[in-house]
């Protein structure tokens, strides 16, 4: 639980969040409605949005919200709820309740942990609000630097098969590239930029 501290993630695999970042902003097109969650992974994303174009976003992380108060380009839609100071964001029953009136284009996510097939986060409230936007949205990405693989949390958010498109850092090992058949055309690697 601990791990997933806003503190602590801000400061956790740093390089490989905004290599990732930062070339997820790449699936996003000028006119989409877009849904940002909690995650610390999506911040060098938000850094990118500014030059795609006129963009709505949707997100309860106050982090992303403070970011995108003066960008003029970007028409701002808060969800709020119960706030959690640990996590920076709103969730509870009016968060899902804002989101399930909802109809994005994509939603980005990371979580705390991949593996048997399928995301996990520690947080109940967390993993039903990641639900409900993933249920929100006609494309689903999840951003996952090489330490989330072959860990484990308490609440499964999905299967990775209901993400189209898994953009991770670096190749995935054998014994991870095993444990998601059928998943490999989906996922994306970072090109190294030289």
């Amino acid at each position: 639980m601990f791990e997933s501290n806003v503190t602590f993630r801000l400061a956790n695999a740093v390089d490989a969040k905004q290599r990732i970042g930062k070339f997820a902003a790449s699936f996003i097109e000028p006119g989409q409605s877009i849904i940002l969650d909690e995650a610390t992974s999506l911040l060098p994303l938000v850094d990118e949005l500014a030059s795609i174009g006129e963009l709505t976003v949707i997100t309860n992380f106050m982090t992303i919200m403070k970011r995108l108060t003066d960008v003029e380009s970007v028409r701002l839609i808060a969800l709020g709820g119960e706030y959690l100071r640990r996590f920076d964001t709103y969730t509870g029953v009016a968060c899902e309740a804002a989101i399930h009136g909802l109809a994005a284009n994509a939603y980005f996510t990371s979580t705390s942990a991949i593996g048997a097939g399928a995301a996990y986060h520690p947080d109940p409230q967390i993993t039903a609000i990641k639900r409900a936007m993933m249920r929100a949205s006609a494309k689903r990405y999840l951003l996952a630097d090489s330490s989330k693989f072959g860990r484990t949390a308490l609440f499964k958010v999905a299967d990775l098969d209901q993400f189209d498109r898994i953009i991770v850092d670096q190749p995935l090992s054998d014994e991870e590239a095993d444990a998601l058949p059928g998943l490999r055309d989906r996922i994306v690697i970072v090109p190294l930029i030289k």
